[in-house]
């Protein structure tokens, strides 16, 4: 049946003739990420910059004085039982005397980066040999035989300046409130602007671009210029080209950005009702998805294969190999340098030796699966169990005597890695369910909108109308699983801090405990997924037959004869905080479906999502049910009054603003 829609005044999206004000939460986390990001990277450029002094001084600073070598170590080419190479360089130890006091240095030959004085060092020396030292004055311990400033410091200046610009940027925007534009809000009384990429953002994307690229070029400059050279080079890249060059493409992407920006509001109208009256598509969607899925799902399944080689070779281990005595033949901890953020590993590394049959073999495994840890602990554990020609069992492939492992049993980091990888496991088990269901989504979406009304009748974010008992009902989706997997996933990351820091550390954790950590978690996922079944959700019942209405949730429960509607309505309430990340863009509002009756009192019956269908599907859902009840939809209405975000410094009215959006989206959590 055909049924009447009037819609409320549409409100166009007026241009902007003044910047908004920036909300206090968005400045106040500014100024504190602000000054937490400008003493990391201050601290790293102090470090550079006094290292820059300190090379600066030696050429302008330093005083000659006599010296002579007291000790020559020559340089040694090796390597140790494992194969790493020990190579150690010409070590020059040299003394010298300064206002009576004697003093000792040292000089280590091969410098990375030539010049006039390390050719002078190259070869042997011999102990009492003349050399000539630079000293410090304002300390005579400090010493060089090279007084020259190296270069490469200047490289590390030009890489890091674009990210010390970012922490004052973000602490001046916080104090003033001057920075990146805000959008006006858009239709339908929503605050969801968002925040737009102004042109200063261009020109910091192309100063980090231009610094990067000219620190390497650098670097490799000043290993082939002479470093008096490559100063002069260096401080012209600082202060000349890379200001030049960031300037020049910034302003081109700048413009490049206001011309497609001109074209994209001249069209934007037109988009917009093509996109409103064209059926949904998912390939964009499902393409990025998949990208995401493979990209998370490759990376979980290299370090999950890893994991399940360990516990199926250690199985096979067990059930097949014999065992003969062998003798440690070297063990030691080998150190694996990491980056700045994730610092140093260590691998324990044992060599031995073991015959078969009067055929001797040598091996080094372990463990299947050996792995470095950040942990120093396991690592040196299993050296000093393991010194060299001790006597030990090993364990060898009879099928191919070669083949041969120490441990017999299951490391216990291996079943700590299984626990640190549930969570992702579960996100890829997610992101892979979620892109398969893509195209079946849109397919309910795309049906939903062209279909007419039927029983059962499938409404997207919702539920299924269904034939009851006395009419039509209709109940809040419920999903058991999602739970579970949320309950069990939580569990396994908190646990493993719990293991980390209570039981074994991460290195070596005891597997029991690791165990019954897993039977909790598992439980833990039972609780939630017994309890979301349990929960009652609301559930919207139509009986066509005595003409009533009612709603039956956690928190409200009433009925209406449909004497008494008036009409159903359409109405933007919040149903997200804002973001945390994103905090300026405003609570997120999504459609609330409601009845209003004779008396004027609006009473709500579900929330729909906040995507961009969910207003047409809302739509949709409210013409099916004013068709079915015979009373008109009176359209989409005026969102809700929100509270407005205090613009002053005030942390009191901020934290006053941010309970009342909470309480608003408490409001209608049962409709949901």
């Amino acid at each position: 049946m055909d049924c009447s829609e009037t819609d409320g005044p549409s409100q166009e999206p007026q241009p902007a003739t003044a910047r908004e004000a920036v909300p206090l939460v968005a400045r106040i986390g500014s100024v504190v990420f602000g000054l937490f990001w400008l003493g990391g990277v201050g601290g790293i450029f102090s470090l550079i910059a006094g290292q820059l002094w300190q090379e600066i001084r030696k050429p302008l600073f330093y005083e000659p004085v006599p010296a002579v070598v007291a000790r020559y170590t020559p340089p040694e080419t090796k390597t140790d039982e494992f194969g790493d190479d020990e190579s150690t360089s010409g070590v020059i130890e040299y003394a010298y005397t300064v206002h009576g006091h004697g003093y000792t240095d040292k000089h280590r030959q091969g410098r990375q980066f030539a010049n006039e004085y390390s050719r002078k060092f190259e070869g042997a020396f011999r102990k009492g040999e003349k050399l000539e030292a630079w000293y410090d004055p304002d300390e005579p311990s400090e010493s060089t035989l090279e007084p020259i400033a190296q270069p490469q410091f200047l490289g590390f200046l030009i890489f890091i300046m674009p990210f010390l610009a970012i922490g004052p940027g973000m602490i001046f925007f916080g104090l003033t409130g001057k920075g990146p534009r805000f959008r006006p809000p858009r239709g339908g009384g929503s605050r969801r602007g968002g925040m737009s990429v102004s042109g200063g953002g261009v020109y910091f994307g192309a100063f980090v671009f231009v610094s990067a690229i000219t620190a390497f070029v650098f670097f490799g400059l000043s290993m082939a210029l002479p470093w008096k050279t490559a100063w002069v080079v260096g401080m012209l890249l600082l202060v000349a080209v890379v200001p030049l060059l960031t300037f020049r493409i910034g302003r081109f992407f700048a413009r490049r950005k206001a011309r497609k920006e001109k074209r994209t509001r001249k069209n934007r109208r037109i988009r917009k009702t093509r996109k409103s009256n064209a059926a949904p598509g998912y390939r964009k969607t499902l393409l990025a998805m998949a990208a995401v899925t493979l990209f998370w799902c490759g990376l979980t399944g290299v370090f999950l294969g890893f994991v399940g080689y360990s516990f199926y070779k250690h199985h096979d281990a067990k059930r097949r190999f014999a065992a003969v005595e062998g003798v440690v033949v070297a063990s030691k901890v080998k150190r694996h340098e990491g980056d700045s953020d994730s610092g140093p590993t260590y691998e324990p590394l044992v060599k031995y030796r073991y015959s078969v049959d009067g055929t001797g073999y040598t091996s080094m495994r372990y463990v299947y699966g050996s792995m470095s840890g950040s942990d120093s602990a396991y690592a040196r554990k299993v050296v000093k169990d393991h010194p060299r020609g001790k006597r030990i069992t090993v364990y060898y492939d009879p099928d191919n005597p070669s083949r041969a492992v120490l441990r017999l049993d299951i490391p216990g980091m291996h079943y700590f890695l299984l626990l640190f990888l549930q969570p992702f496991i579960l996100v890829g088990l997610g992101l892979t369910g979620y892109t398969v269901t893509i195209p079946y989504r849109f397919r309910r979406a795309r049906n939903f909108m062209g279909a007419e009304i039927h029983t059962p009748w499938e409404i997207p974010t919702w539920g299924t109308l269904r034939q009851g008992l006395r009419g039509l009902v209709i109940e809040n989706r419920k999903s058991p699983l999602l739970a579970a997997a949320i309950g069990y996933g939580l569990t396994c990351f908190v646990s493993i801090f719990v293991v980390g820091f209570f039981f074994g550390g991460f290195g070596d954790p005891d597997p029991a405990v690791v165990g019954r950590i897993f039977l909790v978690a598992l439980g833990v996922g039972v609780v939630f997924l017994v309890a979301t079944v349990l929960r009652r959700k609301a559930r919207l019942a139509i009986d066509t037959n005595f003409g009533t209405l009612r709603l039956k949730s956690r928190t409200r429960d009433f009925e209406v004869p449909f004497a008494r509607i008036d009409s159903w309505l359409l109405r933007m309430v919040v149903r997200q905080a804002p973001d945390k990340d994103d905090a300026d863009a405003g609570p997120k509002l999504a459609p609330l479906l409601a009845v209003k009756n004779t008396n004027g009192e609006e009473m709500p019956i579900h929330v729909f999502g906040t995507g961009d269908k969910a207003e047409p599907i809302a739509r949709k859902a409210a013409q099916g049910f004013a068709s079915l009840t015979k009373k008109p939809f009176a359209g989409m209405l005026e969102a809700e009054d929100l509270p407005e975000p205090p613009d002053g410094m005030d942390i009191k009215a901020a934290f006053a603003y941010m309970r009342e959006i909470a309480k608003r989206v408490r409001r209608y959590a049962d409709l949901t």
